[in-house]
């Protein structure tokens, strides 16, 4: 919820937070989440960035974390 309304998602925003929930606190890698979300399709890094950026800005209480060279994280306390 955000100011108390839903926030809609994507459903690639969906499976990519899903992913990042599945393993939060650790780094998931670029590749599995390029699977995950896309499966059988190739897509190039701008596509996975845009989407993080995209779901950040939907959800800006999260702490979704780029961690270099490796992939995205959430943080949690």
């Amino acid at each position: 919820l955000k100011n108390h309304s839903p926030v809609l998602l994507t459903r690639n925003e969906s499976l990519f937070l899903q992913k990042l929930v599945e393993y939060k606190n650790q780094a998931v890698s670029y590749q599995e989440i390029e699977q995950h979300v896309w499966s059988k399709v190739i897509v190039g890094e701008s596509s996975l960035r845009t989407l993080s950026y995209k779901l950040r800005k939907k959800l800006p209480g999260l702490s979704i974390k780029n961690v270099h060279g490796v992939g995205y994280m959430i943080k949690t306390p």
